[in-house]
């Protein structure tokens, strides 16, 4: 890992947790996690420091959910960001991406357990604070 510059702990105002987020939707409902903490939240995570988003990405869904490469198909193209959540302390910059699941069946509990969630349901979840803020725009992606 390359030395960081020193001055970046004085630039508080600018840095964030960066988060890739996968939207997956089948049959009209949408795959949320369970996180330890009881809290919601869509499958992913953090994007290490030089790591590709897509490779972050599938890195994430294979350790929460026990999704390999082939049982899905994650598009490059971004279809939201939310920059408004924090954790612990810690201001969250999520990147949403539109993903899909050659079989639900695919889709295990490993790290996390998981729910598939209708819009209904979505309103009266509880959120991760890192994504609770973007919570209009997941209603959208049904």
């Amino acid at each position: 890992m390359p030395k960081i510059d020193p001055r970046l702990s004085e630039i508080y105002s600018c840095l964030y947790r960066v988060s890739l987020k996968a939207v997956i939707v089948v049959d009209g409902k949408l795959l949320m996690t369970h996180e330890r903490s009881g809290w919601y939240n869509l499958p992913g995570g953090g994007l290490d420091y030089g790591e590709e988003t897509k490779t972050a990405l599938l890195r994430e869904l294979e350790e929460e959910l026990g999704l390999l490469p082939r049982d899905l198909q994650v598009s490059t193209q971004v279809v939201g960001v939310g920059h408004k959540g924090s954790l612990l302390g810690i201001p969250w910059f999520n990147v949403y991406y539109r993903a899909s699941v050659v079989s639900v069946n695919a889709v295990k509990e490993a790290e996390l357990q998981y729910k598939w969630v209708a819009p209904v349901q979505l309103k009266g979840l509880e959120l991760s604070p890192a994504i609770e803020h973007d919570r209009n725009f997941l209603l959208t992606q049904f």
